[in-house]
This record gives structure tokens, C-alpha cells and sequence, in this order.
């Protein structure tokens, strides 16, 4: 009953779909060779990738709920957890409701600053909109967010994503192919505060106790130099069921998965279908929708490293 409530409650919340805008710096993107490229159209295609797969998870989730080989995928994850799987369907139900095409207003046009909602997100190529704080200290101010001062650590590893030096063929010492910052205000002090309190145990920074809603302020989605490159390198791949299926080849265990310390793997586990924007942005979106927007109790959250996992085998049992 508990995950059922968490879908209508997440379908209500949505009834008017969440939008995402693109800035105008994904229409140039500059690369390592001085080369520049226009992804604007590449992202919309991921869009609607990332929400066909949040489609087909939550048809199979609800509507394959019978089938052995769907209840024994879900057990795996949550066993008899009925809040987190209540979560996990809400997530997907709530991504299946996206607009699948972007706003045609860029994030600093006046009308989408009007009419944005903490439930939509703006997707960036650059970092232009970080300026230095006046205050000094080693921060800086995220204009796209009210201001928002941004502490080296936060804004470090976010400008490392459009250095215009990077080794495709080093893909271990690459930073993260893209970054999710929610809207919400983090409440430092009450979480420090709660974090050192005696018997306190593991205090989440991302339990939804410690932020406070903005309402007026979109999510944002800045999305790697380097992997945008490497993206037009492959010609824009998708996540395609041979592409499923070379998760499952002995092959990938050996390479991604090895343990031997004289052969360290080569690549991350997730490699095969991170190379699919569609399925990064998916990734992202369920971020923002899970643990920022996503519903807790008694400050149980949803790891968003499960959607990694949750739609690949989904795919697979649609496609047999």
C-alpha cells in the first residue's frame, strides 16, 4: 500500500510535467582540438532516451509485477522494503512525466526564470555562471541559483569537467562526465550540529532534513567537456539491447570488474552504458528526483547509484 501511495502522490505532484532548459553554451561547445560543436540537439535526444527508459521501468515494475523474473530483480535490491521500493517506482513514474523537449527559453531568458519550479533543471556546458564572491574566502557564486556561494570543494571539482586538456585514453583520472546540484539550501549547521551529537551515527548530508526548499529555483546539470567529446567521437551512441548485452559478456568481468592487483581494471563498471547520454541523463535526473525531491521517511532515501541498475535489467526483460 506504502509504494502505491508513493506513485499517485508522485503522479499528482507532476500532473504538470517537470521542463528542463538548455543553456547557450552547449550550442558551442569548445573541445581539446580548438574544434567546436553544437550539442543542443544531442541533449534533447538524450532527454527523451532517459525518459523512455524511466517509461519502460515503471511499466515493468507495475505492470510485469507477477513475473518471477521481476519480483526476484526487485527482491534483489530492496527485499521486502516496501518504502524504498515505493520510492523507486515514484522516481520512475515521476521521470516517465518529463517534457521530452526543452524549453525555448535559455536559463537566463526572464520567462523561464519566471516560471521555473525546484522539479525542473537547467543543463550547462561551461561554467560561466560561477563568478567570484565579492566576500573573498576562496568562494564563488553560482549567479543561476540566487548566488548561491559555492566553496572551493564544490566549485573545484565542478570547473575540473570543462578543462580543455583531458586523456580519453585515461579514463580513470577523468572527473565525473557530469554534476547534479539541487536548488535546495543546504542547512550546514544543522547538519554539522546533528552529525556531532553524541550516538549520532551516519548523518546524511543528502537526507531531505538537512535543505530547505527553493521553489523558484531550477535544479542544474553541467555535463563534461571531455565527455561531450567523446560522445561525437562515438557518433552519439544509445542504450541499445547489444549494448545490455555486453554487460553479461565474461569479457567485461575481466576488464571492468578485475581484482588482481597486477591487472587493475581499465574502466569503471558502469563504463558500458554511461557512454549512452541518455542513460547518464537518466542517471542524473533521478539525482535530483530521488534524493532531492524524492520522498523519506524516518530519513531512509533511495541510493541513486541503484538506477545504474534498476532500468538495465528492466531493458532486458522487455526485450527478452
Amino acid at each position: 500500500m506504502i509504494s502505491g501511495r508513493l506513485v499517485l502522490v508522485s503522479l499528482a505532484t507532476h500532473a504538470l510535467a517537470a521542463q528542463y532548459s538548455i543553456d547557450r553554451s552547449c550550442a558551442q561547445v569548445l573541445l581539446m582540438d580548438q574544434t567546436t560543436i553544437d550539442v543542443t540537439s544531442r541533449i534533447r535526444d538524450g532527454m527523451r532516451e532517459a525518459v523512455d527508459i524511466a517509461k519502460t521501468a515503471i511499466e515493468v515494475m507495475i505492470g510485469n509485477s507477477d513475473d518471477p523474473d521481476v519480483q526476484n530483480f526487485i527482491n534483489l535490491f530492496w527485499g521486502q522494503d516496501p518504502i524504498k521500493l515505493g520510492q523507486a517506482r515514484a522516481t520512475f513514474a515521476a521521470l516517465s512525466l518529463y517534457e521530452v523537449d526543452p524549453s525555448q527559453h535559455n536559463p537566463d531568458d526572464d520567462e523561464w526564470r519566471r516560471y521555473r519550479r525546484n522539479t525542473d533543471v537547467e543543463i550547462y556546458c561551461d561554467g560561466a555562471r560561477l563568478i567570484d564572491a565579492p566576500t573573498g574566502n576562496n568562494k564563488m557564486w553560482d549567479t543561476a541559483m540566487d548566488n548561491t556561494p559555492l566553496w572551493s570543494f564544490e566549485w573545484g571539482p565542478l570547473l575540473d569537467k570543462y578543462k580543455k586538456e583531458y586523456d580519453l585514453g585515461d579514463p580513470l583520472n577523468l572527473p565525473g562526465m557530469m554534476q547534479t546540484r539541487n536548488s535546495d539550501q543546504f542547512l550546514h549547521g544543522a547538519w554539522h550540529r546533528a552529525k556531532n551529537a553524541p550516538g549520532a551515527g551516519r548523518v546524511r548530508k543528502k537526507d531531505p532534513r538537512w535543505s530547505t526548499d527553493r521553489p523558484h529555483l531550477a535544479c542544474a546539470i553541467d555535463i563534461a567537456t571531455y565527455f561531450l567529446d567523446e560522445q561525437n567521437q562515438m557518433g552519439w551512441p544509445t542504450l541499445t539491447k547489444e549494448r545490455v548485452e555486453e554487460i553479461m559478456d565474461p569479457r567485461f568481468y575481466d576488464e571492468y570488474l578485475s581484482k588482481d592487483p597486477n591487472n587493475p581494471p581499465t574502466r569503471l563498471p558502469v563504463d558500458p552504458f554511461r557512454m549512452s547520454m541518455g542513460f547518464t541523463l537518466l542517471h542524473e535526473a533521478a539525482i535530483w528526483r530521488i534524493i532531492l525531491r524524492g520522498p523519506a521517511t524516518d530519513g531512509r532515501v533511495l541510493s541513486h547509484r541503484m538506477t545504474l541498475k534498476i532500468p538495465i535489467q528492466l531493458h532486458i526483460s522487455v526485450w527478452g
